[in-house]
């Protein structure tokens, strides 16, 4: 049977198995770690005035809730998947936690750059910086791709920039609040 015969297969073989792995990990980390979340962004997320190597990428994988794990996962699955398709699946496992080191470090330095000391214990937790990075690298090579959203044509750009806006809108509202419209921000969600 030609390839055409099967498309199940076809739909198998190209689906991104990278990010799906990515999201399944993710998923998770949230589950098992939903019934004590306190204690798992405790002991594995990261906070700046304990540095620990394994914290850089662990928290990359918690989540405070499941509106917070699934904005993440739904944009890592939309700009991640067109991503892995155009530079292999290996090349983005690397740079994804290429990622998750990248963002926990910029987040370390502009804590101690720019904050008050208060802000060194705070927890970090959450794959916003990961996923910034997929974005980035999404926006240098898919500058000019057009989303079809239920026939409304969206650039690409545009969404990240949005998805930017409220990123940076959540950061300062967290420097002021720990709950606002019922979203946790006690633990910082980067």
């Amino acid at each position: 049977m030609t390839d055409n015969s099967r498309p199940f297969g076809r739909a198998i073989r190209n689906l991104p198995w990278a990010t799906v792995g990515i999201i399944a990990a993710n998923v998770i980390v949230t589950l098992a770690t939903l019934h004590n979340f306190r204690d798992a962004a405790l002991d594995y997320g990261l906070v700046p005035a304990e540095l620990r190597t394994g914290r850089f990428f662990t928290a990359n994988f918690l989540h405070d809730g499941f509106l917070h794990l699934g904005m993440n996962m739904v944009l890592l699955y939309i700009f991640g998947s067109g991503l892995e398709r155009a530079i292999g699946r290996l090349e983005f496992v690397l740079f994804y936690i290429g990622a998750c080191f990248a963002a926990s470090i910029l987040h370390v330095a502009i804590v101690y750059a720019s904050l008050p000391p208060y802000y060194t214990t705070r927890v970090v937790v959450g794959a916003s910086g990961a996923i910034a990075g997929v974005m980035g690298l999404y926006a240098v090579r898919f500058h000019r791709k057009i989303f079809n959203l239920d026939g409304i044509e969206v650039s690409a750009l545009f969404l990240i920039m949005c998805w930017l806006m409220l990123q940076v809108g959540m950061g300062v509202l967290a420097l002021y609040r720990d709950d606002i419209f019922g979203l946790r921000l006690r633990y910082v969600a980067y």
